[in-house]
């Protein structure tokens, strides 16, 4: 697998684009991944569990968990960045945890601050701008 990977970069790279770009749930899985390895990175801590551990679900339960608590305009097509960079309400969405990473110091409070019924889809404009203007 490694002597593959290193003569493919290209290959697979182009592979995980087009995959991300064409199944939420893939983008979802490599997304949820990456935010709760960084999270336990800034705290110093090395993620040691598996990220369906941590979420306490499965992928297929934590998207449909979300997709409970969607307001009417959200859909996956709309999650992440602005494609233009324009930052407006009701635009597009971010996975927020309702208690703040913030709180969490030990590997253990990060391990619970990352379980699904603390994550909740929030407004991008309104967690990256609004609420951070109160911590």
């Amino acid at each position: 697998v490694k002597e593959y990977a290193s003569k493919n970069k290209d290959k697979i790279a182009e592979y995980n684009r087009v995959k991300r770009q064409t199944d939420p749930l893939f983008r979802l899985k490599n997304n949820l991944r990456c935010l709760i390895k960084q999270a336990f990175k800034r705290k110093g801590h090395q993620k040691l569990t598996k990220t369906e551990i941590i979420l306490g679900c499965t992928f297929d339960e934590f998207k449909q968990h979300i997709e409970s608590l969607w307001e009417p305009w959200m859909n996956w097509d709309n999650y992440g960045n602005p494609k233009d960079g324009i930052y407006e309400p009701n635009k597009t969405w971010d996975f927020d945890h309702i208690n703040p990473m913030k709180e969490g110091m030990t590997e253990m409070e990060v391990i619970k601050l990352n379980h699904h019924s603390n994550i909740q889809p929030l407004c991008s404009y309104h967690n990256r701008f609004v609420k951070k203007s109160f911590y």
